[in-house]
């Protein structure tokens, strides 16, 4: 697809069922729902190019386009920026698995360790040039899709196992401190015992 702005509606259609789309089908299985900021961006698109009808001869085709997709791209970039705050929880929620180390010789932490930098750095990167949109909004789909390869991470066969050993560690951390409590309690419970014996 063309990287420059539609001016026609079969360009903005293309746009909508290339980019748009996609997009609010993933942030809809990722929520459950479609976020309200997204559909308010969707149905001013198309209060656009429903006045090109309503109000003919007011407005070009081009000129309801260009507003249209305005529309769309903040509906990407609205996505895109609750794409990157669904990885970062689920960036928080893997490092709680104490057994992270222990998938792919440490392999896999090595590959959260850099998207959780790329996703933070170009965050802030896609920040800085939201004043510029083409740039701010190629930013973000960069952002994106390193939280999709997050998602594919997140997603690893290797995370249950890695939970279950985290569960089998905890259990028998557990267990040696009872059997030391349990130990510790009758070494003193003896060496009272026997000082009271010495002193009677």
């Amino acid at each position: 697809m063309s990287t420059d702005a539609p001016k026609t509606f079969a360009e903005l259609f293309d746009f909508y069922k290339n980019e748009v789309k996609p997009l609010y089908a993933a942030v809809q299985v990722d929520y459950g729902k479609m976020p309200v900021e997204i559909l308010n961006e969707i149905n001013a698109a198309f209060d656009h190019i429903s006045r090109l009808w309503i109000y003919a001869g007011k407005e070009t085709e081009e000129s309801a386009v260009s507003k249209a997709y305005g529309h769309l791209k903040r509906s990407c970039l609205d996505i895109f920026k609750l794409g990157a705050l669904k990885a970062f929880d689920r960036i928080k929620d893997l490092r709680r698995i104490t057994t992270l180390h222990l998938i792919d010789n440490g392999e896999f932490v090595s590959q959260l360790n850099l998207l959780e930098y790329e996703i933070e750095k170009g965050s802030i990167d896609a920040r800085r040039f939201e004043g510029e949109p083409e740039r701010g909004f190629g930013e973000w789909k960069s952002v994106y899709e390193k939280c999709i390869s997050l998602r594919e991470l997140y997603c690893s066969k290797n995370i249950p196992w890695a939970k279950s050993e985290a569960a089998k560690i905890s259990r028998n951390e557990k267990w040696k401190t009872f059997i030391l409590g349990v130990v510790s309690g009758l070494v003193s419970g003896l060496a009272v015992w026997y000082i009271v014996k010495l002193l009677s």
